[in-house]
């Protein structure tokens, strides 16, 4: 067994899955702000439909009481009747909006932050590469993450490979079955 050989990859093995901690973190916020992307979108045209919906019906209704109150004049009647119809429905458009917009709003400043953190996960997995590159040196960057450092420590530590080539020629057979 090369025993130099062993403690570098054990010790970029390390190396790499302190990095990888940080990169899934970044993976799961990046899903995370999928999925409330979704949500929100959804979630922002449902609250404005039914502000819509609701404004058009409170003001329509609003027409009707005004109709029912001022029954003899029949050409006023129906004048107050279409206006309040009309009015109610571009209003309900409006605010139904406006409520969208507030939640697409909202969703844009809550994945900026978002963002930010996974910025800084992904800044903190490439601070980990850049302060142990010379432990890395050996090991071309293909192989920087767990998956190929495990198995690389596994064939040197059993003895099926005596040298750096030995062993990634070995992961890379591995890894094309």
């Amino acid at each position: 067994m090369n025993k130099e050989l062993l403690q570098k990859i054990i010790n970029a093995d390390r190396i790499c899955k302190q990095a990888n901690v940080h990169y899934q973190e970044a993976v799961k916020l990046e899903q995370q702000d999928m999925e409330q992307q979704t949500s929100t979108k959804k979630s922002a045209k449902i609250k404005g439909i039914i502000a819509g919906v609701a404004t058009w019906f409170v003001i329509g209704s609003i027409g009707n009481v005004l109709v029912s109150l001022l029954g003899n004049i029949a050409i006023f009647v129906m004048m107050v009747n279409s206006i309040s119809q009309f009015g109610g429905l571009a209003l309900g458009i409006i605010l139904g909006y406006s409520i969208y917009k507030k939640g697409q709003g909202e969703f844009k400043a809550e994945s900026a932050k978002r963002q930010k953190a996974i910025e800084k996960e992904k800044a903190a997995a490439q601070q980990i590469f850049d302060n142990n590159v010379n432990d890395l040196a050996f090991l071309p960057v293909d192989y920087w993450y767990p998956l190929a450092t495990e198995y690389l420590v596994k064939v040197v530590q059993t003895d099926r490979a005596n040298t750096l080539a030995e062993a990634l020629s070995m992961f890379d057979e591995q890894l094309h079955r």
